[in-house]
């Protein structure tokens, strides 16, 4: 394998880690903000709480919450990623090292997220 063909298979690798770690980040301080926001309601009684609940217990809300088990393992096992590539050498094994991080985080989705998927459609 040549150099520039080493160096477009990093910046192709490289550039979706950069991707999804940005997509998922904004999705998880989206999803903080909601929670902050959904807190904040008790100060205007219960009523109101309540009321925020009910929107968050739809099925759609549901799906979301499936969505940001994803995004957590997926930001949370490409910081590993990242650790190992800059701190350990891992920057030989970066392809290798994103589909096994990548399997882990999806087998991780799969046992936390079955639950709730399970949940969601009645089972």
């Amino acid at each position: 394998m040549t150099r520039l063909r080493k160096d477009l298979e990093y910046q192709r690798v490289g550039f979706w880690s950069w991707f999804f770690r940005r997509l998922t980040g904004l999705g998880i301080v989206a999803y903080l903000l909601l929670h902050i926001a959904v807190i904040h309601s008790l100060v205007y009684g219960p009523a109101t709480f309540n009321q925020a609940m009910r929107v968050l217990s739809s099925p759609a809300f549901k799906l979301g919450e499936l969505v940001l088990i994803g995004a957590i393992f997926i930001h949370g096992f490409d910081g590993l990623r990242i650790i190992m590539v800059d701190f350990f050498g891992g920057a030989r094994y970066e392809r290798r090292l994103l589909w096994v991080l990548g399997t882990l985080g999806t087998i991780g989705l799969i046992g936390t997220g079955l639950p709730l998927l399970l949940h969601l459609l009645g089972a």
